[in-house]
């Protein structure tokens, strides 16, 4: 394996969460709200979206329930074959393995997730692109 494939893999986990400023933490009455829409059965795509914003609320609170989330999220991202979310829950997942002690599937699902992005086809057809980036371009 690459030295810096590995050691950015290392290092990742830290340098995306404080990094990136779309990692915004929903309050717990957001989550609640979220909860209550699951009960309303919403479409596919508004479903992996509430997945994902459930998920990054319990990412350094509830680990387990913060895999279970990104979980979902991924499976629907996948059906649709939305690249970028794919990446997002990957990583999501993997920050939540790493800080469990699970290094090997955290390792498998952050080079899952870098593999993704480094896909220049992953930059097309992006569902609610603003989830991810403040200026509409993934680049």
């Amino acid at each position: 394996m690459n030295y810096f494939k590995l050691l950015l893999v290392v290092l990742f986990p830290a340098l995306a969460i404080g990094q990136n400023p779309l990692y915004i933490f929903p309050s717990k009455q957001q989550v609640d709200s979220m909860h209550l829409a699951l009960e309303r059965k919403p479409d596919d795509t508004t479903l992996m979206a509430i997945y994902k914003n459930i998920s990054v609320y319990y990412l350094e609170s509830n680990r387990d329930s913060c895999i279970y989330f990104s979980g979902l999220q991924l499976s629907i991202a996948r059906k649709f074959n939305l690249k970028l979310w794919q990446a997002y829950a990957l990583h999501t997942q993997g920050y939540a393995l790493w800080n469990k002690g699970k290094y090997i599937q955290a390792l498998q699902a952050f080079l899952e997730s870098i593999k993704i992005a480094e896909d220049k086809e992953s930059e097309k057809d992006i569902w609610q692109i603003s989830e991810f980036y403040e200026n509409n371009n993934p680049q």
